[in-house]
């Protein structure tokens, strides 16, 4: 990573490729580290598109100031920390999606879904994510691929069945 400069494209392009990151981790973890940390201390992940150009065409105006709207959407209620009660996991997943589909806003990328998404998880269900976390970086595409990765676990696999046979006694 040392020898790409800065090059803020390639760092979104391994964000989006779990696989390539934890490569890169792999061969050269403290310099993906130190990369890593230099374009986050020089500001280069916020993307350039939020300076507009002022009435001259030259002056760049602050996005505050732009006609871009920087508020924010009503903070809707977190889903209550699931510790792995399987009765409870159709339910979690149901108000985590609900959870960030209305505040997406909130939490724009990848990284910042799936951080929210652990930081609702305790117990068994957090030891099984832990593992992809490596060097603080989530190894999932985003939280529904980890969902889907808790579904294993936490899914009952006889869902249809048991509701088949419900609906056979209620008739």
């Amino acid at each position: 990573m040392a020898g790409t400069g800065s090059q803020p494209e390639e760092l979104h392009r391994l964000l989006q490729d779990p696989g390539q990151l934890q490569q890169a981790l792999q061969s050269n973890p403290q310099g993906f580290i130190n990369y890593f940390q230099d374009l986050l201390a020089r500001g280069i992940n916020q993307p350039q598109s939020t300076l507009q150009s002022g009435p001259d065409g030259d002056t760049p105006i602050e996005p505050s100031t732009a006609t871009t709207s920087s508020i924010k959407s009503e903070k809707h209620p977190d889903p209550p920390i699931f510790d792995g009660n399987p009765l409870k996991w159709r339910e979690f997943k149901t108000q985590l999606r609900v959870k960030l589909l209305i505040n997406s806003d909130r939490y724009p990328s990848p990284q910042s879904r799936l951080a929210y998404t652990i930081s609702r998880l305790q117990g068994n269900p957090l030891s099984i994510i832990t593992p992809r976390i490596i060097r603080g970086i989530i190894m999932f595409n985003d939280y529904e691929d980890l969902l889907e990765s808790l579904d294993t676990a936490y899914e009952d696999p006889n869902i249809r069945i048991k509701a088949q046979r419900e609906l056979r006694t209620l008739k």
